[in-house]
């Protein structure tokens, strides 16, 4: 949700709350404003004909709304007001009237004057008071949609055309980050903010980089020339048993350093997308060729290959990350597989599969994707093929998944399942 349409929001529930507290309150204030009206006046027409009474002046009588009686005998004074309900012959119908009802002596005489003045109900007045208040909500539901469609028209522009600089903003770019300026103070201190970030982000960034590359360099170089040198010296006549099973146990090592140097420098480009040459790639023909590439293996361990591959499954990425990915999750699935095992291999527009029959875990299934964690102990992996799987997936927007079933393993992954 937008920030805007968030606030918009927020405000037309206040303000809708705040015009039924409103209402309510306006239509006590109302109705405790015509009763005491009514009140007022009731007693201001008893008083003036208490006053013709005594001045001997005749009144008549005025049915529902006045009338004057004589009583007969002595009576004390008194004075009643309450609330009845009397048919109106004009109206034709029942209406709530306010009625006081006064007993006087006035010059001898014992008077009952009963006064009553038609009460305006609550549904007479309390409909126009809602058709208001909804009328004032209408108005300010409008001018809230008009006063925000101008702001994020105006007011935001250049916020929403810095965000759109910063997604396509690229620490291989040499120029420092070019934002707009919307003369807008709080932008104009998040722009700086910005800008001081992406100058330090770019600084470690090529540091980082410089650094993977020459240590990458420079430890390749002494690994190279150890490994030549054990290959020489594995190779002299002279040497005994023992000493050609020491020798090749530091070549294995050698060899599996120099593995690791290669794995790690590719995971630390991969994390710092340096690999940005994007084409639009067959994963089909991609799958076939690869699965070309390991043949002789599969042969060596007998191990059955089944394969339902759509055409033209196309994704657009660096042909590197592509090879990368899929020689990783092949290579695992020969190299951890049993002898006369199976391979199923499925393709289409949403999913890549890849099964392999294979030996049960030691870990949980989702903690393969962890750096260095092997799910056989014993194994000479580096433990880094799956992880650079999932860096590679994590770059492209792409969900993997590890699915163990007895002794079925399980990768898939879920094409176009985040956004870039």
């Amino acid at each position: 949700m937008k920030l805007l349409q968030k606030t918009s929001r927020i405000y037309l529930v206040m303000s809708s709350a705040i015009l039924i507290l409103a209402g309510l309150s306006l239509y006590c204030l109302m109705t405790a404003f015509f009763e005491d009206e009514i009140t007022e006046k009731l007693y201001i027409n008893k008083q003036r004909i208490s006053q013709k009474l005594a001045n001997g002046e005749k009144i008549t009588n005025l049915p529902p709304v006045m009338k004057i009686e004589i009583l007969s005998g002595n009576h004390a004074s008194k004075l009643i007001i309450n609330d009845t309900t009397l048919y109106d012959p004009i109206e034709k119908e029942s209406e709530l009237f306010k009625e006081l009802i006064s007993i006087e002596n006035i010059n001898g005489e014992t008077y009952r004057i009963t006064l009553r003045q038609m009460v305006l109900e609550p549904h007479d007045y309390i409909g126009n008071i809602g058709l208001t208040l909804g009328g004032v909500l209408a108005l300010l539901f409008m001018g809230l949609y008009l006063i925000n469609h101008y702001i994020s028209k105006n007011t935001w522009k250049p916020f929403y055309q810095n965000l759109e600089i910063l997604k396509s903003y690229s620490l291989e770019k040499e120029q420092p980050i070019q934002l707009k300026d919307s003369g807008i103070t709080e932008f104009k201190e998040l722009n700086q903010a910005i800008c001081k970030l992406t100058e330090k982000i770019k600084t470690d960034y090529q540091t980082l980089k410089e650094f993977t590359e020459n240590a990458s360099h420079e430890m390749q170089s002494p690994l190279s020339v150890l490994h030549t040198k054990l290959e020489e010296t594995i190779q002299h006549p002279e040497l005994s048993e023992d000493q050609l099973k020491q020798i090749n146990k530091a070549l294995v090592a050698a060899r599996q350093l120099s593995r690791l140097n290669h794995s790690l420098l590719l995971l630390a480009k991969i994390e710092n997308r340096q690999f940005s040459q994007a084409a639009e790639i067959d994963m089909a023909e991609a799958l076939t060729n690869t699965l070309k590439l390991f043949e002789d293996l599969t042969a060596t361990k007998n191990i059955t290959i089944e394969k339902s591959l759509e055409n033209r499954v196309l994704v657009t990425t660096d042909p590197l990350l592509v090879n990368t990915l899929l020689s990783n999750l092949i290579g695992n699935a020969i190299k951890h597989n049993v002898s006369n095992g199976k391979i199923r291999i499925e393709l289409n527009n949403n999913m890549l599969k890849i099964g392999n029959t294979g030996p049960t875990l030691n870990s949980p299934p989702d903690k393969m994707f962890e750096r260095f964690v092997k799910g056989v102990p014993s194994s000479r992996s580096l433990g880094l093929g799956l992880a650079i799987a999932k860096k590679i997936c994590e770059i492209k927007g792409w969900k993997i998944s590890y699915n163990l079933y007895n002794e079925w393993h399980e990768i898939r992954i879920l094409f176009g399942y985040f956004k870039e």
